[in-house]
């Protein structure tokens, strides 16, 4: 069987935010849904800011000491596991299914 794998990928722009034009940067892994596929994935970490231009280091570094410290509790892990069985297999038969689907048109 494979071995899941992530991908990366970051994008950095400029916007308004209430009138004021900012800085932003984004950095999202993906994760497919099942190892053997690579139609169907979904969003597994979404990081990133905004900043008030000249600020932009200040967002960078906002969002480096939140990656060290952030962490899930062994505990809540674990209550969450039982949980999570069931949407997973079900979005995996989606995923089969909607394949198959794609495949036949």
């Amino acid at each position: 069987m494979a071995r899941p794998y992530i991908t990366a990928g970051d994008v950095s722009f400029t916007c308004n935010l209430n009138g004021s034009r900012v800085q932003g940067r984004s950095v999202a892994a993906t994760l497919p849904f099942a190892s053997n596929q690579t139609s169907m994935w979904g969003v597994y970490r979404l990081y990133g800011f905004l900043a008030a231009a000249g600020r932009e280091q200040d967002g960078e570094r906002a969002v480096a000491q939140a990656l060290r410290s952030w962490k899930f509790l062994p505990q809540w892990e674990a209550q969450q596991r039982p949980h999570q069985a069931p949407t997973l297999r079900e979005i995996i038969t989606l995923s089969s299914a909607t394949g198959s689907w794609l495949q036949r048109e």
